[in-house]
């Protein structure tokens, strides 16, 4: 039984998000904040009441392990916070960061160890936040700080689950902290999507409240109802948004025990989706990673069905996965934002069905979408007086902005709705999570095979690239597929030599356009991606799906090659393959 239902006082909306967690522990103090279960399946709820206590007690603990003097106004000290860190723990070190005026900075547990102390270096923190399970990477950390540079941030432990919260609502109220500390309140690095090394974003307090704001934005009640928030990350700026959100709008954010591990892979993919179970969300907040392997379970679809929306965002959902899971009728909603510009789309969308990739947009940060002439739009937003971005290196209709380099496709039938496409620049992000531009593969093709007049390059989110060859007009293919991709063979084999193994082209993931499915092109010459992506949408699944079953790996694309034993059985071209639904 949730204990829930309790009306629920907005804060003013001025209020920065750890002043507002005080607030609601005179106006809200019963009304529940986190959840998770308890070894013998019954629910633990925590309250204002609870959480704001140990929020101050964090902050505390964390101030006076630093030699960070409360009471003055001096600069706020930075301090990197090393994961993976507990979700529930995580959520109470943060907000008590921020109430304490120290500037907090989470980094991926993903990275490696030299990104982490290039990341250290560029912010110069003056403590490492470790825990039993970190703490000699921290140092490692600190070490190769000093040999680059000659200086290294100290190491400090985090507090603690039960240094927190211990039983009891008496505790020190930490002084409000000075207004200096709002204009750098937070770092959030960049998810080095575009670049070799990830960069510092700083974020302020009134970019942290506005976010709080987008909360107003979902087509779904959430306030006083459960959302599973398992797999949110808080190094990550989809993570901290959800975080930002729960003081405004009053959501129960399900976490997993703070007494549980959770392992990397599908041992930890099992538990993740235990702890949703357990905790009965209405709604769940899930990533591409995790729902396309549940897609293919049975039992998982009969409880993703229950739910009244299925949220996601980060990077794509494979589109046959999400089509098949709309199909056994599951509520699939997609969010869109970045980290320098703020979430973009509404917090929840309102289902689309067969158009659940579309979002609609929310009113506190008004991007503007500028057409390429293409039918994709470049994404910017104004960054005006009082609003300030955390980065602008753009301007738009004379207004500084920031220039998101993300592509985005309207809705042709319903107005507000957009979907993602891609980057500007058309990276493809594989399943391995390495970046790949295709334009100079592209091009390299088209320069190189004298029969080729254009080349695409696809494979986002899959394991590997394939590429779709446009050849000219007097082109005939020779009778054998196997034989036509025999003659185009030699030059992509060579152009392979100079690429990293994560970019070469196999040569069974070639496929050649068809004559009734010719490339469209724009006025620049260069192909209409959307549109010819869409066009060969099927040969696409079709030729991983093969690739997944010769290999004898479970595809999350739901298709069958029938008669496959060989590679060259697996290159298509137009029609060339059975494909039956399984």
């Amino acid at each position: 039984m949730i204990p829930s239902r309790i009306p629920f006082v907005t804060p003013p909306e001025e209020l920065n998000i750890e002043y507002a967690v005080d607030f609601h522990r005179e106006s809200n103090p019963n009304h529940p904040v986190l959840l998770h279960s308890l070894d013998n399946g019954e629910l633990r709820y925590y309250n204002y009441a609870e959480v704001v206590p140990a929020v101050h007690r964090a902050g505390r603990l964390v101030a006076r392990r630093i030699g960070f003097n409360l009471s003055t106004a001096a600069p706020a000290p930075i301090v990197v916070i090393l994961g993976p860190i507990n979700n529930l723990t995580f959520f109470t070190i943060i907000l008590g960061l921020l109430r304490a005026g120290v500037t907090g900075f989470p980094i991926s547990p993903r990275f490696s160890a030299n990104v982490v102390a290039r990341l250290v270096d560029m912010v110069r923190p003056t403590h490492i936040l470790v825990n039993d399970g970190n703490s000699s990477l921290g140092s490692h950390i600190a070490s190769l700080v000093f040999e680059a540079s000659g200086w290294a941030p100290a190491i400090c432990k985090m507090p603690t689950y039960e240094e927190m919260y211990l039983g009891h609502n008496t505790f020190e109220p930490l002084p409000h902290h000075s207004f200096e500390f709002d204009k750098r309140a937070f770092i959030v690095h960049s998810s080095s999507s575009t670049s070799l090394v990830p960069k510092a974003i700083y974020w302020s307090a009134n970019f942290i409240t506005r976010n709080g704001l987008v909360a107003d934005s979902s087509a779904y009640t959430v306030t006083g109802r459960v959302i599973g928030s398992q797999v949110l990350e808080f190094f990550h700026s989809a993570g901290l948004y959800y975080l930002f959100w729960v003081p405004r709008s009053g959501f129960i954010m399900a976490t997993i025990s703070p007494h549980v591990s959770v392992p990397l892979g599908a041992a930890g993919s099992e538990i993740i989706f235990q702890s949703f179970e357990d905790t009965k969300p209405e709604y769940i907040w899930a990533s591409p990673r995790l729902l396309e392997p549940w897609s293919q379970d049975l039992s998982k679809l009969k409880f993703l069905r229950k739910l009244s929306a299925v949220a996601y965002a980060g990077r794509f959902l494979n589109k046959t996965v999400g089509d098949k899971l709309v199909e056994r009728g599951i509520r699939i909603v997609t969010a869109y934002g970045s980290t320098e510009s703020g979430l973009l789309s509404s917090m929840m969308s309102e289902f689309q069905g067969e158009d659940w990739e579309y979002f609609t947009l929310n009113s506190i940060f008004k991007s503007k979408f500028v057409p390429r002439g293409d039918e994709t739009l470049e994404i910017f937003v104004p960054s005006k007086e009082g609003e300030e971005l955390p980065v602008v290196d753009a301007e738009i209709d004379g207004e500084p902005a920031y220039a998101t380099r993300d592509l985005a496709l309207a809705h042709p039938n319903k107005p507000g709705l957009y979907k993602l496409f891609g980057r500007i620049n058309d990276q493809i992000m594989l399943s391995s999570g390495e970046f790949v531009n295709p334009i100079p593969i592209e091009d390299r093709i088209r320069t190189s095979c004298q029969t080729v007049i254009s080349a695409l390059v696809f494979g986002h989110g899959q394991p590997f690239l394939g590429v779709i060859l446009q050849l000219g007009e007097e082109e005939t293919p020779r009778p054998g597929l196997w034989e036509t991709v025999d003659d185009l063979w030699p030059p992509i084999s060579a152009i392979n030599q100079a690429l990293p193994d994560y970019a070469k082209i196999q040569k069974h993931m070639i496929l050649v356009a068809s004559a009734d499915k010719s490339f469209q092109f724009t006025q620049k010459g260069s192909p209409r991606r959307p549109m010819v992506l869409a066009d060969y949408q099927l040969e696409i699944d079709a030729i991983y799906a093969a690739t997944a079953q010769l290999n004898g790996v479970k595809s999350p694309v739901p298709i069958k090659v029938e008669g496959l034993n060989k590679p060259e059985q697996v290159q298509t071209l137009a029609r060339p393959v059975t494909v039956s639904g399984n």
